[in-house]
């Protein structure tokens, strides 16, 4: 196991917490996602099965980072942007940190040899978890959550810590709902 955190999805008891982190458990507050623990995938023509969450409630609206485990022992992230699909990897970017007072959406910011266009930046209002969860940079809220498009054609997250001065980035690959096992999906009846 290869867990930073692990959290009973039925009960939110912290069974393991190797985070160095204040963890306070909180419920999961219901949202729209089809994806669940057990969901199963393929991308980059690889099975997955999802293992873990992490929620980010924003201020203007929310995101679903499922950590998945891969057929060959790999993990990463499936991001669920209220059904807008991606896998998304840690990324190494080398950005001075004052950098981030360019990153405004509509700007153009030069990252080593590539250019971003930020497209949205939200501040993180709420972090919930559950399940078991890799690396993963922020527990608690405070950060602010920015994406961007690259010049290769790419996208970026940027996890914005501004007292800690401090970035972490994430690159994004789309997937479709196409890529997950309808089996394995939550479906609901809203008319019940």
């Amino acid at each position: 196991m290869n867990a930073k955190l692990l959290v009973c999805t039925k009960c939110g008891s912290v069974v393991q917490d190797l985070t160095n982190q204040k963890l306070v458990r909180k419920p999961i507050p219901d949202d729209w996602s089809y994806i669940q623990i057990g969901t199963k995938g393929i991308a980059d023509k690889k099975q997955f099965e999802v293992i873990g969450r992490v929620k980010l409630q924003l201020f203007n609206s929310y995101k679903n980072a499922w950590y998945v485990l891969f057929e060959d022992g790999l993990t990463s992230w499936l991001m669920d942007d209220v059904g807008k699909l991606s896998i998304a990897q840690h990324a190494t970017k080398d950005i001075e940190f004052e950098t981030i007072y360019q990153l405004v959406p509509g700007k153009k910011v030069k990252i080593k040899n590539l250019t971003c266009s930020l497209y949205s930046m939200d501040e993180c209002e709420q972090v919930y978890y559950e399940g078991e969860i890799g690396s993963w940079a922020y527990f608690s809220r405070g950060f602010f959550l920015a994406e961007g498009i690259l010049s290769n054609h790419g996208t970026v997250l940027f996890f914005l810590n501004i007292p800690k001065k401090e970035i972490q980035c994430m690159d994004t690959a789309p997937i479709t709902f196409e890529n997950l096992n309808p089996s394995t999906i939550l479906t609901w009846d809203e008319w019940k």
